[in-house]
């Protein structure tokens, strides 16, 4: 129900929009006319550039993420290794 309703606000939002004359719209608005025409070439291009700075983020997180625990493993490998004596035995 929510859904349906935002989706009802936003179609009337656009819709006054495109109602504006052209040089008063917004983007969403002349977003609209656009797509209403055919013409997808800007939403393709803003769809992709978002793409790629979502991946951007997602892969520097997850290098991020992957170098912390290897350096958080090799500082506990380091407190927990045990000692050897001076025959190289664990002591």
């Amino acid at each position: 129900v929510a859904l349906g309703a935002l989706v009802a606000v936003l179609a009337a939002a656009v819709a006054l929009d495109v109602a504006r004359p052209a040089a008063d719209r917004t983007h969403l608005g002349r977003l609209a006319v656009d797509l209403a025409n055919g013409r997808t070439g800007e939403l393709t291009s803003v769809v992709l550039r978002k793409l790629g700075d979502n991946l951007a983020t997602v892969t520097t997180s997850i290098r991020l993420a992957g170098s912390t625990a290897y350096r958080t493993r090799l500082r506990t490998a380091r407190r927990v290794a045990p000692r050897t004596s001076s025959a190289g035995n664990p002591s």
